[in-house]
């Protein structure tokens, strides 16, 4: 296990640039490359284009479910934040973005870890979800991150520092959906608040640097949804159903509707660690946009929930390695779903693991 955790770390550095070119790295690049030298046009697909052909030397993605461009379609925020990594090219920049994420989720996955087991982490920082976020350079490590500090704020009574640490969720806001819904059914107002304060504060330092993101990123999800990749949960049988795509978006909003709901279901009346633990997993199926990558948020859930058994390490990594391998099919989906679904189950039936360990 430790063999496979400094494998982790060792790979950004030793991967070739082509490699680093075929992961969601020049999507990021793109929009944080413009965020310094063309603001205004950072949704721009056509300026997208040009810049991400320059960031690979002209090269064209071409994958199972994907080719072309890979539009930048994050928070504007998210362009921020990878601008300096962006200024220092992808040999270097693209590297050290890697480490970075990762950094943050081994972090994150320390503070869901049960206090005085902290060795528990191990196995879920070596499951093959990470090794996905790190060959993808996504942004996900944050997001647990940002969860794992809400964690450790919330047990030590500190509502509005837990919201704040939410913020840095809001690099995948579309993760967290029965999460922040659940806050407000609870009405975990000063959580909220400082969630709110965080995502105000990016915001405004967004709009500092162009007013127009703010309009421009919502217009750009709504264009492009469905329209990037394989989802790994149930959204992706409304994108691949054929119908107009009035009728796809009402639908994804019925799907995404409807899971919260359920995703809530599960988690009424659990123990704080299991409830939470259920709604950091029930973000998956629930999420408009998620693909392999994003399945960290996985083993996070079962740190919190203190459901981490040696079989259930092997049944994560087993399936969001099939979901990988298949990716651009809808075995990918139904092995990402079913993954999801396997959790959600243990969560809400099994007993916790014993302070003993794994």
């Amino acid at each position: 296990m430790a063999g496979v955790i400094f494998a982790l770390f060792v790979i950004p550095l030793v991967e070739p640039h082509q490699s680093l070119l075929n992961s969601d790295w020049p999507a990021l690049a793109t929009g944080g490359a413009l965020a310094v030298s063309d603001p205004a046009h950072l949704y721009d697909i056509r300026v997208q284009d040009a810049q991400q052909k320059r960031i690979t030397g002209g090269e064209v993605l071409v994958a199972r479910d994907e080719e072309g461009l890979l539009p930048f379609d994050m928070p504007p925020w998210v362009a921020l934040l990878n601008a300096p990594f962006a200024a220092l090219g992808t040999d270097v920049g693209g590297r050290l973005w890697i480490l970075a994420g990762l950094v943050a989720l081994a972090a994150g996955f320390l503070l869901l870890a049960t206090p005085g087991r902290r060795i528990d982490s191990l196995p879920a920082l070596a499951a093959v979800p990470t090794a996905l976020a790190v060959v993808n350079a996504q942004t996900d490590g944050l997001v647990v991150l940002g969860i794992g500090a809400a964690w450790a704020m919330w047990n030590r009574d500190q509502p509005l520092a837990a919201g704040a640490a939410l913020g840095l969720c809001l690099v995948k806001p579309q993760l967290v959906l029965p999460l922040g819904t659940a806050l407000l059914v609870t009405r975990s107002w000063r959580v909220l608040a400082g969630w709110a304060g965080a995502g105000a504060a990016l915001a405004a330092l967004s709009a500092l640097r162009e007013p127009r993101w703010l309009l421009d990123w919502p217009r750009f999800l709504a264009a492009h949804a469905g329209r990037v990749g394989t989802e790994l949960g149930p959204i992706q049988f409304v994108w691949s159903s054929g119908q107009p795509r009035s009728a796809q978006l009402a639908a994804a909003a019925l799907v995404v509707l409807l899971a919260i709901a359920g995703v809530l279901l599960l988690a009424w009346r659990r123990p704080p660690n299991v409830a939470a633990g259920i709604l950091v997993a029930g973000g998956l199926l629930a999420a408009p946009h998620a693909l392999g990558s994003d399945l960290v948020l996985v083993p996070a859930a079962l740190l919190v929930g203190r459901r981490g058994t040696w079989l259930a390490w092997i049944l994560v990594s087993v399936l969001a390695l099939v979901a990988a391998l298949s990716k651009g099919t809808l075995v990918s989906t139904m092995a990402g779903t079913a993954l999801v679904g396997m959790v959600l189950l243990q969560l809400r039936v099994t007993p916790a693991v014993s302070p003993a360990g794994l």
